[in-house]
């Protein structure tokens, strides 16, 4: 155990120390008036440094006081509920509640408790850390009250300009307050919360959200959201993004089995074609329909006919049947394939990509030319993808981690026909996706082209660390 003439001065400026056994004071003095012969005070500096090191003494003080809800940012959020209770005469704003340069709370016995079974002892360490996290929460009070404005002025900006540069940088500006905001718990809290709704509501109002939540305050004239959003800001490339929900909850401790396919497990491999208005064929459109015999024993890269199996073909209608919704604004429903390794996840998923891309063809040509609706969209009344009128033609978005991005190069080009689908591969260091999309030299403007009229087509595969 660390010696106990110590525990008060952690973080004092002691260079000699001495004890009187007759009063166990701690008494101490200057250099120059008590020379070093013997290095008592470098050991003092070594003893100090155990134990502020990482694990030691103040770090275990300082885990403690969190566990059990006595840091100052702790006590700080229990000061602002109060002064919220307050009348409005005496309330004081958020980041004016003052943070007290030490607590009562340090001397109630749950906390001495907690000190003295984690530390053996010694919570006189307490006080001395307290107050240097106080110190600490009184600078990111400062920084997140700075932080705060600088949201509100971003937020009317982007309410102002409406463009993906100014949500950008209003999301950049509410990600580094959150990282201050955690350490002074205003995360949850109403101020930072509705600052955040806010922000997804613009992001939202510009197609790349739910389109149920609209923005009618807007001073300036803006087209329903029933008619999705303008071809201009179909420019960027994200697929609406779709808030999700909790849905069809299931207990996973009675055994493994088949979840949300349940209605489709009685329907042959045929039948399930039929449903995604291709009755009669065995595969998806734009695959790979595979290098005849006689040619295969000519061509050394000869490529296999890409045949999805039945668990492939129901797992790309059900989510299908999630995409596609009853009503103008719904947000469609997410899907997680939880098979095996193994088992094919990566052929459904072109499976679902290309089937969107033939129901936008479809869309396109003139009604009379069109292919039969869909069984499923029909019996199910699901004329609408993702809420919206039409099938917007944006590209699809395939983020994976850097280690996978060339196996599913290699996947997209084995199954599907060449020249159907064009990947793109972006990464963080291919600059800000914006710059990246706009270059009109750039490998998406080359893909999708120039007036953005195959961008359908394009697959961007995002890859990170």
């Amino acid at each position: 155990m660390l010696p106990a003439i110590f525990l008060g001065y952690l973080e004092g400026g002691l260079c000699e120390e001495d004890t009187n056994p007759q009063d166990n004071q701690v008494h101490y003095s200057r250099q120059e008036r008590w020379p070093d012969p013997y290095g008592y005070a470098a050991y003092c500096n070594l003893v100090l440094a155990a134990i502020n090191r990482k694990g030691g003494v103040m770090n275990q003080v300082e885990e403690t006081l969190g566990k059990i809800g006595a840091t100052p940012a702790d006590l700080w959020k229990d000061d602002r509920s109060l002064n919220r209770e307050r009348p409005a005469t005496k309330r004081v704003l958020e980041h004016q509640v003052p943070i007290a340069d030490t607590h009562a709370r340090l001397e109630e016995r749950d906390v001495q408790a907690a000190l003295a079974r984690a530390l053996f002892g010694m919570q006189g360490s307490a006080v001395r850390k307290y107050e240097n996290l106080a110190r600490s929460l009184k600078r990111k009070v400062t920084t997140s009250c700075a932080r705060m404005q600088k949201v509100n002025s971003k937020l009317e900006d982007a309410q102002r300009l409406r463009s993906p540069k100014a949500l950008r940088d209003a999301t950049r500006a509410l990600t580094d307050w959150r990282k201050i905001a955690i350490g002074t718990k205003e995360v949850d809290e109403l101020h930072f919360l509705s600052r955040e709704r806010t922000l997804k509501q613009l992001w939202s109002s510009l197609g790349f959200g739910s389109l149920e939540d609209d923005l009618t305050a807007s001073k300036s004239k803006s087209k329903s959201t029933q008619d999705g959003p303008s071809k201009k800001k179909c420019r960027l490339p994200m697929l609406t993004m779709l808030r999700i929900g909790v849905s069809g909850l299931h207990s996973l401790v009675d055994g493994c089995k088949d979840i949300g396919v349940l209605h489709l497990k009685s329907l042959s491999t045929e039948a399930l074609w039929a449903q995604l208005g291709l009755p009669g064929v065995d595969q998806f459109p734009f695959a790979e329909p595979g290098t005849g015999e006689s040619a295969k024993d000519m061509a050394p890269l000869a490529k296999t006919c890409a045949v999805p199996f039945w668990h492939q073909v129901v797992g790309t209608l059900r989510i299908l049947e999630g995409a596609f919704t009853q009503r103008v604004g719904n947000c469609a429903q997410p899907t997680l394939l939880c098979n095996n390794v193994g088992l094919g996840k990566t052929v459904q998923i072109i499976g679902v990509i290309s089937m969107i891309q033939h129901y936008y063809k479809q869309q396109e040509l003139p009604a009379k030319e069109r292919l039969a609706t869909p069984m499923f969209i029909q019996e199910q009344s699901l004329p609408y993808f993702a809420g919206q009128k039409t099938i917007p033609n944006l590209p699809s978005i395939v983020i994976t981690p850097r280690t996978l991005g060339n196996q599913w190069m290699e996947q997209w080009k084995k199954f599907t026909q060449l020249g159907s689908f064009v990947p793109v591969r972006y990464s963080v260091e291919s600059g800000t996706l914006e710059s990246f999309c706009s270059d009109p030299t750039g490998p998406y403007r080359a893909a999708a082209g120039q007036d953005l009229e195959h961008a359908g087509q394009w697959l961007s595969l995002q890859t990170y660390w």
